[in-house]
């Protein structure tokens, strides 16, 4: 009876514990060596799109853009949508969306489970192998040099005498998947430290847009805004692209601090937004001093200028190994000509101004375009050049409480249409359009 038992237990453990893959007979070899190419065609795809898309394989929920975000929670990227590590969300908050070196092992483990199971191998079942998948589950490791990825998954193959399964499977995958992640990270920690893309952006717009001077002149001084954002677009793709930290030339434009090949894309074909104050419409006037009646005693007429900017742009940061690129976007943030806070851990409120505080009076809101049809868009409210988001309209109307303001500005902005203003003062509730 002993004898009998020690024989079953010996059978159990035998034929449960598989084969190895360097015991596989002959004639089933080819078979296991397609699935291992499949598992590692699964393995560069899926490290492939963590490199693409920021470190995700699975994107988080998506969170359209609004007026103070126009650019939503991903950018597209030539087709490829990225989630932006860091941008300001449609409630006027500041989010990060890094995900940690886990979390992206976590999403190749279960993209490889997924697809393992799609692995084609049909020519073998024509040839009267009959094969058996059990159920997979995987675990990733990723290191500098490679990612390692353990599948646990019952492969039997089965053909004439020869019948064999095999549980455990690894692949070994030579990427620099690692090392590129620690150095994105890297970046992104100098760039939230030091805000060096906005302050290569203040530069370019005391570059390319008129922001405080004096000039003599006795007749006024005029821009148009339209024209001026146009310039901006330019100079901000130009420049940003002319960014690194190899290669020769301008020293202005290494970025210093980072040991890694790493460049920066923008492209003037992104949603962005512009906006600057003072100005009537899209014109920028500054009238001179000097030609005022009482003041011809000066002998001479000047024009003192100051304008104050508010600019968002996506800038890609791209950080290259070999052949492998890793890149992810951010949010480049200036308001009021100057760089945003930098960013703490935890997601806090952009400064709301004073005025912005008050918004305790019900107003309705309708908004149509010329033929009188409901347009769904972003409503804001101006008063002494403090501009309030107050909301996004749904069929046209947003019923909501405002600031007060004699002469206020109520400004809609959707895509597809012209930015429209209208004067509306709000001391007590009512209705415009």
């Amino acid at each position: 009876g002993i004898v009998a038992i020690a024989l079953i237990l010996l059978f159990v453990f035998v034929f449960n514990k598989g084969t190895g893959a360097d015991e596989l007979p002959a004639t089933v070899q080819p078979v296991y060596a397609t699935f291992l190419s499949c598992l590692e065609e699964d393995v560069s795809l899926g490290i492939g799109l963590l490199e693409d898309q920021g470190g995700y394989i699975e994107l988080p929920e998506f969170e359209p853009g609004s007026f103070y975000s126009p650019f939503s929670s991903q950018l597209n990227f030539f087709g490829t949508d990225i989630p932006y590590w860091y941008y300001l969300s449609q409630n006027n908050l500041q989010k990060e969306q890094v995900p940690s070196k886990r979390l992206m092992e976590e999403h190749l483990a279960d993209f490889v489970a997924d697809r393992i199971e799609r692995c084609n191998l049909d020519d073998y079942y024509s040839q009267g192998f009959s094969i058996n998948q059990g159920e997979p589950t995987a675990r990733a490791v990723i290191r500098d040099g490679e990612v390692e990825v353990n599948l646990n998954m019952r492969l039997s193959i089965d053909k004439d005498m020869d019948s064999v399964f095999v549980d455990d499977h690894k692949v070994i995958f030579k990427s620099s998947l690692g090392s590129l992640y620690n150095s994105a990270f890297e970046v992104y920690k100098k760039e939230q430290q030091e805000m060096f893309l906005e302050q290569y952006g203040l530069d370019i717009m005391g570059l390319y847009a008129p922001v405080e001077g004096v000039e003599f002149s006795c007749s006024p001084l005029t821009w148009n805004a339209n024209d001026v954002f146009t310039n901006l677009e330019e100079a901000i793709e130009i420049n940003t692209l002319a960014l690194g930290t190899d290669g020769d030339g301008d020293e202005y434009f290494r970025v210093k601090g980072i040991d890694a090949d790493v460049r920066f894309v923008n492209s003037r074909n992104w949603t962005k937004t512009f906006e600057v104050s003072p100005s009537e419409g899209p014109l920028m006037i500054s009238t001179p001093v000097g030609n005022q009646p009482g003041l011809g005693i000066l002998g001479f007429c000047y024009v003192d200028y100051h304008y104050v900017y508010n600019m968002m742009y996506p800038v890609v940061i791209q950080v290259r190994e070999g052949d492998e690129t890793f890149q992810f976007p951010v949010s480049v943030i200036i308001r009021g000509n100057k760089a945003r806070e930098p960013f703490s851990t935890n997601a806090v409120n952009v400064e709301i101004p004073e005025f912005c505080k008050y918004m305790n009076t019900n107003f309705k809101i309708r908004v149509y375009d010329t033929q009188r049809s409901p347009v769904d868009a972003d409503i804001s409210y101006e008063c002494s050049n403090t501009n309030c988001y107050i909301g996004k309209s749904e069929g046209g109307v947003i019923d909501a409480d405002f600031p007060q303001c004699v002469n206020g500005r109520i400004l809609a902005r959707a895509e597809g249409y012209a930015d429209k203003k209208e004067i509306i003062s709000i001391v007590k509730s009512g209705t415009g359009e």
